[in-house]
């Protein structure tokens, strides 16, 4: 089809599609790398704080089993 054939308004929606796809760019290798390398970090680090939680809750369980911690006061 040539573009002669469409009116002011079809030329304006693919002039619309033409910008939005021109406006696309691909993720740069270096940006996703660096991306991939963050959620390497931040799994590392929940996985440390899951260790510390479940050494906290072995902690209070051990103290509560022997009678270390009081009752909560009354409300």
């Amino acid at each position: 089809m040539s573009e002669g054939r469409f009116g002011p308004v079809g030329r304006a929606i693919a002039d619309g599609i033409r910008h939005i796809l021109g406006s696309r760019r691909r993720p740069d290798t270096a940006e996703v790398e660096a991306m991939r390398e963050e959620v390497v970090t931040l799994q590392r680090r929940v996985a440390e704080i899951e260790e510390r939680q479940d050494f906290s809750e072995r902690l209070l369980a051990q103290a509560r089993d022997r009678g270390l911690l009081s009752a909560p006061p009354p409300k």
